[in-house]
């Protein structure tokens, strides 16, 4: 295959906490792919996200080819925007019109009623716009993205979780996907990275995934710190200026992460989640002819 020119070729895909920042950095350990500069740019569906939504967000063609650049040769080159599964008609229509034909999409896919819950923890705690309840929040989530223009769409916790639709849309639209079952991904990665390889036509690799990517488990030990971390990026920025031992310092000041347990999800809700994808996880098993029952359970 020949190298394609500063624009991807192979894409990650799914929702926010389907495990698609570890693929995007285990594969990146392959010298055959060659990773964006910026893990999520989301440039295929900027218009339906928004500048303000998004920090990493790319909004020119010219940028995006910038995020490929290298001298060095790759059979891949990668970028993982998690939220192009959600925008899919969007994504479809520019992936056609601005990449490859022969573009390999990777779709990683979670318990949706799981997915919703750590996707809402995420937000929590690394968006200073996130200030409801997990209820409030699926109360309001239909018109909340309209109302607000600094809230990520990853807010829609339930939206997102709906897969059906969106997968029937890619795999129509292109030859060359592989749909990754999150569960599976984190109980067995070696052996999901081998059918990735597989898939990618590419050598096998003893990949390292000791390491977790994006993983929970803390919180900020006063809201006010939060604000004032994240509205002006103090901890990046601390890191890039002192190097990572100081910042690791500061943020054992300022955040909790060793006593700290996210709470369960409230049973009532989880239930009436539960009852709400039921009948998009079965046609999704359908679709996928594969036994999802293990989200149902």
């Amino acid at each position: 295959m020949a190298e394609i020119k500063n624009l991807p070729n192979l894409i990650i895909i799914g929702a926010p906490k389907c495990g698609t920042t570890s693929l995007f950095n285990y594969l990146g350990q392959h010298n055959d792919i060659y990773l964006s500069k910026i893990k999520e740019p989301h440039f295929l569906v900027n218009k339906k996200i928004g500048r303000k939504r998004l920090k990493s967000l790319i909004t020119s063609l010219k940028d995006y080819h910038n995020l490929f650049d290298s001298e060095d040769i790759y059979k891949y080159k990668l970028e993982a925007s998690a939220l192009y599964l959600f925008y899919a008609d969007e994504f479809v229509k520019n992936a056609k019109k601005v990449l490859e034909k022969d573009v390999k999409i990777i779709v990683c896919l979670r318990n949706p009623v799981e997915r919703s819950y750590s996707a809402y923890n995420h937000l929590k705690r690394y968006n200073i716009y996130e200030n409801l309840t997990f209820e409030d929040a699926l109360k309001k989530e239909k018109n909340r993205f309209e109302n607000d223009k600094f809230i990520s769409p990853a807010a829609k916790y339930f939206e997102i979780g709906l897969y059906y639709q969106k997968i029937k849309k890619i795999l129509y639209n292109f030859h060359k996907v592989k749909i990754i079952i999150y569960e599976e991904f984190v109980s067995n990665p070696n052996k999901v990275l081998k059918e990735c390889t597989d898939f990618l036509e590419i050598d096998s690799f003893n990949f390292k995934t000791n390491k977790v990517y994006m993983k929970g488990g803390w919180r900020w030990k006063s809201k006010y710190l939060k604000q004032i971390a994240r509205s002006f990026n103090i901890l990046r920025l601390l890191n890039l200026l002192l190097g990572p031992k100081f910042a690791k310092w500061v943020k054992s000041i300022v955040l909790d992460m060793s006593t700290y347990k996210i709470s369960e999800m409230n049973v009532k809700t989880k239930k009436i989640l539960s009852e709400k994808y039921s009948e998009d996880i079965d046609k999704l098993s359908k679709l996928l002819n594969r036994d999802l029952s293990i989200w149902k359970k």
